[in-house]
């Protein structure tokens, strides 16, 4: 019953709201909408339903599928019933409908032998709550498309009821589904109908919306100004369709003299979302008054235009440069004010009555400042960062954004930046540094390392003064030390950092002998830079990986280690000290050579220098060096490239092809990239007698 009386409220006042089955909303269909003429397809589905029986004639039955026409139940008693579907075609009320197709599914009938009589009927809008006993009164019969198949979705035409309906304001429609009246008690022509899949297939057009964000393309974003410029003017705009169109849409842009609106010119651009239109060249004379507005059509109806743009077309630009003038910086001084010594600007319209604002591009600064008027003045502050030769370019900038000639102003700003002779520090002695002033009326220096305490002290009659510095560590090797001055009014100079290097109190290494064969022991001696080392650190580089480094103690800032090198090439020793507080000095490295020896072969089947075997017959060569990665083995003109093995050896199997003598040159490749000397292995080869 609760049912019942919502959708009696949904026929009494026209209001999808309470209903037994939720509504949706009109399903747009893009490919509806591919052609000019072609409408929006929306498919609307019950909002609500509900069977009347006239043996309930004062309840309403809102489960179950929909019964019409005469019926009997279990106990063969005769029912009588019509079914009643509401529709929402509110969102139909600003749209113009082309048609509206209601298809009704059958699920069941009572004698598939009898012709279909079932009708579709638009009521009259009903006040009361709709049962058997109050039926709303049946206004017009929906034609049907002839269908003969027993069970099947017959489609009814419901164009003209759903126009009515929004002619009459009502946001929705419902249609009573009932057997013909001369055989609405006959049983076999009774029928039931689905009571969920029903739907209304509407073709309709809604106006597009007024487009939005009418303004200038050369703006960000885009703008309505007051006065515009250029060879082209383009303007932009958003526009949007309720429909979602897929296919045709159009802007038209109107452009016309405010003054002279019978000169009006329209343009048409296809297109949707963001729209362009540009203004007429005909139209664009300076000093003119114009408007522009825009509105979107989708083929069928056009939206609201837009409110006008309203401009000034002005393409005239100053012809004048600005004036540019300072009395701290004036143009053409050797030397004026100073590093971090700020100076004002004072830019002038040079006699152009409509200049707005001045746009300027110099040394380290860059920016635009309004003028004090039309054709005003306007003053900026430049501080220079460093000293010499600077320049100020100044363009005067128009309502209509036209730019006058260019003003080039230089000037000389002096240095007021204090100097040092920079040198090395050492870690943990105090370093004086004499510093000289170059800001006028300096009477003292400020100075810190990094980021420390700040020391001041007092500048001589000469302008000079002593920073003494006392950098604790060895590491960071670069540190930075941060100078100015500042004279009697408080005024600080330009700061300067300077970056101190670290002496790293590197070891002196020395090798010998520092030319030796493999297998020759080696010295290293270290020194010490230091008198508080307390041990030194090294390793002995010849190919990867590197050697672990070995620590050795210091004796009165000295110490000696031993190396004996098992091939030849060139090694480097990496060694660095440290200090009684564990800090670690730089390293250093050093270099030295070691002379390989030439490979050792040997041969059974061919002893060297003996005269054994004979042509065809195979020999196997053994030979080794340490250190040795591969060999490069030339015989009777051919080259071999065996392996070695861990131990720096490989055997190869060679067959002589003459008699007489013959030899095997052999080298090695070593691990330290270097190439042994050739080991010429010489032997006779036999005849076989």
């Amino acid at each position: 019953m609760r049912t019942s009386r919502a959708l009696g409220r949904a026929l009494r006042l026209g209001v999808a709201t309470l209903c037994a089955v939720a509504g949706t909303a009109v399903v747009t269909n893009p490919a509806q909408a591919t052609n000019p003429r072609q409408p929006t397809l929306g498919g609307l589905v019950p909002i609500g339903w509900l069977s009347t029986d006239s043996r309930t004639p004062r309840s309403a039955i809102t489960t179950g599928d929909a019964r019409v026409g005469a019926w009997l139940d279990e106990q063969g008693r005769k029912h009588l019933s019509k079914s009643y579907f509401a529709f929402d075609i509110s969102n139909f009320r600003t749209a113009t409908v082309f048609s509206a197709r209601a298809v009704f599914p059958e699920v069941a009938a009572n004698d598939c032998a009898k012709r279909r009589q079932t009708e579709v009927w638009e009521l009259v809008p009903h006040d009361h709550t709709t049962s058997w006993a109050d039926q709303p009164q049946e206004l017009n019969i929906l034609p049907s498309v002839k269908n003969t198949q027993c069970l099947a979705s017959i489609t009814y035409d419901a164009t003209d009821a759903v126009k009515r309906a929004i002619r009459r304001g009502d946001k929705t429609i419902t249609l009573a589904v009932r057997i013909a009246e001369d055989q609405q008690g006959n049983v076999a022509f009774g029928r039931t109908y689905s009571s969920w899949r029903q739907s209304v297939g509407v073709e309709y057009n809604t106006p597009p919306n007024t487009p939005t964000g009418l303004g200038l393309q050369q703006t960000y974003p885009a703008a309505c100004p007051d006065y515009v410029s250029g060879s082209a003017v383009t303007f932009t705009a958003s526009t949007s369709d309720p429909d979602g169109h897929q296919g045709y849409r159009a802007a038209r842009w109107a452009f016309w003299p405010v003054d002279r609106p019978a000169q009006r010119v329209e343009q048409v651009y296809e297109g949707s979302g963001t729209v362009l239109g540009t203004v007429p060249q005909g139209l664009l004379v300076s000093g003119t008054r114009l408007a522009v507005a825009v509105r979107d059509e989708d083929g069928y109806t056009a939206s609201a235009w837009t409110a006008p743009c309203v401009f000034t077309y002005d393409n005239q630009a100053p012809a004048v440069a600005p004036g540019v003038s300072s009395t701290v910086y004036p143009e053409g001084a050797d030397w004026s004010g100073g590093e971090n010594v700020p100076g004002e600007f004072v830019f002038t319209a040079g006699g152009v009555d409509d200049v707005v604002s001045y746009q300027y591009e110099g040394s380290g600064v860059r920016g635009s400042v309004a003028a004090n008027g039309l054709g005003g003045s306007a003053t900026i502050t430049v501080t220079p960062e460093f000293w010499g030769f600077q320049y100020l370019d100044v363009t005067g900038v128009d309502r209509a954004g036209n730019r006058s000639p260019t003003r080039h102003y230089t000037y000389m700003v002096r240095p007021t930046s204090p100097t040092f002779e920079n040198r090395g520090v050492k870690a943990g002695e105090p370093t004086t540094f004499t510093l000289t002033a170059r800001q006028p009326g300096a009477v003292s220096a400020t100075y810190r390392l990094e980021n420390g305490p700040e020391t001041t002290v007092p500048l001589d009659a000469n302008g000079t003064a002593p920073m003494t510095v006392t950098v604790p560590t060895l590491q960071p090797v670069l540190r930075e030390l941060v100078v100015w001055t500042t004279d009697a009014s408080g005024h600080r100079s330009r700061t300067i950092r300077s970056t101190l290097f670290v002496d790293q109190a590197l070891p002196q290494v020395e090798v010998t002998p520092v030319d030796a064969e493999a297998g020759a022991e080696r010295v290293i001696g270290f020194t010490a830079a230091r008198a508080d080392v307390v041990s030194f650190s090294y390793r002995v580089k010849s190919s990867f990986p590197y050697d672990e480094f070995v620590a050795v103690p210091a004796v009165d800032g000295k110490a000696t280690a031993k190396v004996t090198p098992a091939f030849g090439g060139y090694y480097e020793v990496e060694a660095y000290s440290t200090l009684a507080s564990g800090e670690r000095t730089g390293a250093t490295t050093t270099q030295f050579y070691v002379t390989s020896p030439a490979p050792t072969v040997t041969s059974a089947e061919y002893p060297e220098n003996a005269t054994s075997g004979a042509p065809g017959q195979p020999g196997a060569f053994r030979m080794s060096l340490p250190g040795a990665m591969d060999f490069v083995i030339v015989f009777e003109g051919r080259y071999y490239y065996p392996q070695a093995d861990a131990d720096g050896a490989a055997t190869v199997e060679l067959t002589p092809t003459n008699p007489g003598p013959t030899s095997v040159s052999v080298t090695a490749m070593l691990a330290t990239w270097e190439q042994s000397p050739t080991k010429e292995y010489a032997f006779t080869v036999g005849n076989g007698s």
